[in-house]
């Protein structure tokens, strides 16, 4: 991010910036409840049950979870995949004919993040069939991570079908999605100029006296509802040409260092634009606040 501030330096007025970057950190979820028959009319390799969920919130994704509810005997028969706007298929389910696949119903929230891996562990009985709330929490076959870093926007498609229809039927009955936007940075700028009249004249005209000095304070915060450390700030500031440069300090950042070419000399005339003041790379923590001050001299 870079903030380019000019204000005029005539107007001795506090200058504010809107906040550039703002984003929630909590999933976001897409419901869909439309019912559909899994067994007989699904059967693998031939025709899947296709419901999908339409995003219209675009961000980056940090974290995908995925709650279903489906009525199934034996519900070890059952694939279940997940594909992205991106066509990034996830295999969320293997199915199991075997005896080990003997167990009814699903009703689950599938997330990398679960004790257990689906149907091991304690998820090894009969789940209800009533949702919301969803009943286990469990891990998929394979990781929803792999959509993390993909842009969330446009359809997202789920795909049921039966390994052994003809025998056990069932019916999808909920499915919901849930996206965790990539936390963000909240922050804002503000740009304040004062002018110190040692000689106490009291002259409203304090910007034009020869000698007068002006402290500039170049402040950016990273706000309390921020949910990520704000990084790569980069800040350039050109002094006006009625200025001679004096020095200029950060205080509050992370990291952060003034830009090469480096800092104007001590005293260095501001006339053709010779004065810019360059941050660069500047780190600053959630709900903290970070400033640049600069001091400089009426010629």
């Amino acid at each position: 991010m870079c903030l380019n501030l000019r204000p005029s330096f005539k107007r001795l007025t506090l200058v504010s910036y809107a906040a550039l970057f703002a984003t929630s950190a909590h999933a976001v979820d897409f419901t869909n409840t439309t019912t559909g028959a899994i067994g007989g009319p699904t059967p693998c390799g031939t025709t899947d049950l296709v419901r999908t969920f339409t995003v219209t919130d675009d961000f980056t994704i940090s974290d995908v979870d995925l709650s279903l509810q489906i009525n199934h005997t034996w519900r070890g028969d059952i694939d279940i995949r997940l594909i992205s706007p991106a066509n990034t298929t996830a295999q969320l389910t293997i199915a199991d004919t075997s005896l080990t696949g003997n167990i009814d119903n699903y009703n689950i929230i599938l997330d990398d993040d679960g004790v257990d891996l689906i149907n091991t562990g304690s998820h090894t009985t009969a789940d209800g069939t009533v949702a919301p709330p969803f009943e286990n929490r469990v891990r998929p076959e394979n990781p929803l991570s792999i959509f993390n870093s993909e842009m969330s926007a446009g359809t997202w498609t789920l795909r049921i079908c039966d390994a052994l229809s003809g025998f056990d039927d069932g019916t999808f009955n909920i499915g919901v999605l849930s996206l965790t936007p990539l936390p963000m940075a909240d922050i804002s700028a503000v740009k304040s100029v004062e002018v110190i009249d040692p000689s106490g004249s009291g002259s409203t005209d304090v910007y034009m006296i020869p000698g007068n000095e002006v402290l500039y304070k170049i402040t950016v915060t990273n706000s309390a509802t921020s949910t990520a450390m704000a990084e790569n700030i980069d800040i350039t500031d050109t002094l006006p040409e009625t200025l001679r440069f004096l020095s200029a300090t950060s205080t509050g950042f992370v990291s952060g260092t003034f830009a090469t070419p480096a800092l104007p000399a001590t005293n260095t005339d501001c006339a053709g634009g010779a004065c810019v003041i360059s941050f660069d790379d500047g780190v600053l923590a959630a709900n903290s606040t970070g400033e640049i001050a600069v001091t400089a001299l009426i010629k």
